[in-house]
């Protein structure tokens, strides 16, 4: 999927911290990509990836589409409930 081509704003990005090895080259393993529409599914669907995939093997990337770049944005502020 070509997500410059679609009608999202916000995407997240995650990484397994382990590298694959490929022909003696090291490439990034995505483990998921999901894209949302606004701010509010964004947040949301933050909060259950952050659940989901815990920060020490995982490293959680998120970006936003300005201008039909895409630009990494700073994380949503969640509430951790007890």
């Amino acid at each position: 999927m070509n997500f410059n081509q679609c009608d999202y704003t916000y995407l997240i990005k995650i990484i397994s911290k382990e590298k694959i090895v490929y022909d003696k080259t090291e490439y990034q393993n995505v483990i998921e990509k999901c894209v949302f529409s606004n701010r509010k599914t964004f947040k949301q669907g933050y909060k259950e990836l952050s659940k989901k995939y815990n920060e020490e093997n995982y490293l959680i990337l998120t970006y936003q589409k300005i201008r039909r770049s895409w630009y990494e944005c700073p994380k949503p502020r969640i509430r951790i409930e007890k």
